[in-house]
């Protein structure tokens, strides 16, 4: 079934890459506890199954195991199998970031997933392309600030009445649509 997501749905609509994770369901984020993954052999089949039907997908393999030792030997198995990238989610020093980059093979891109108030303290980029880094993923920054808008919307809301007026509710509707069009367009140049 993830061969067939793989080459008729995904990679036909235009992606270019996906995260396969070891993680079971139902799925938690890397950063909290009790997350609980699959055998190494049931991940493994998953990926390789992957990579032989892609076309042009990159594909970062993922691991949420428990402990650090456990992560470094499941991406050293992930890179093995082919995988173009590997991630052991959840990282929390720059000293855990080393260890895995130092424990896979050169030609095989490292991922980490950056969150705000997760485990790893503030780091730039400059910092993680010195610890040999090559993608960062910042999975929740807008995320973040949308609930904080949305909060404070609802919270205006309740406070006016249900009265919309003035621009405390964010951008007016000709603003949003001037945002909008212009990231489109935008886009649609490249």
């Amino acid at each position: 079934r993830i061969a067939r997501t793989v080459t008729s749905r995904l990679e036909n609509i235009g992606a270019s890459a996906i995260i396969l994770e070891d993680q079971r369901r139902p799925k938690k984020c890397g950063h909290l506890p009790g997350k609980e993954i699959i055998s190494r052999d049931e991940y493994i089949k998953r990926l390789t199954t992957v990579l032989n039907v892609r076309k042009d997908l990159y594909v970062i393999a993922r691991t949420d195991a428990h402990d650090l030792q456990e992560g470094i030997s499941r991406v050293q198995d992930y890179a093995r199998a082919g995988a173009d990238a590997v991630m052991v989610e959840g990282l929390d020093s720059y000293e855990s970031i080393k260890l895995v980059r130092e424990s896979i093979p050169s030609d095989v891109s490292m991922v980490v997933n950056l969150i705000s108030g997760g485990k790893m303290d503030p780091i730039s980029l400059d910092e993680l392309d010195s610890l040999g880094v090559n993608l960062v993923i910042y999975s929740t920054p807008c995320l973040f600030a949308a609930h904080s808008a949305v909060d404070n919307a609802i919270r205006k809301l309740k406070e006016n009445n249900g009265v919309l007026e003035g621009d405390e509710f964010g951008v007016s509707l000709s603003e949003s649509n001037k945002i909008l069009v212009s990231n489109l367009i935008s886009e649609c140049s490249k």
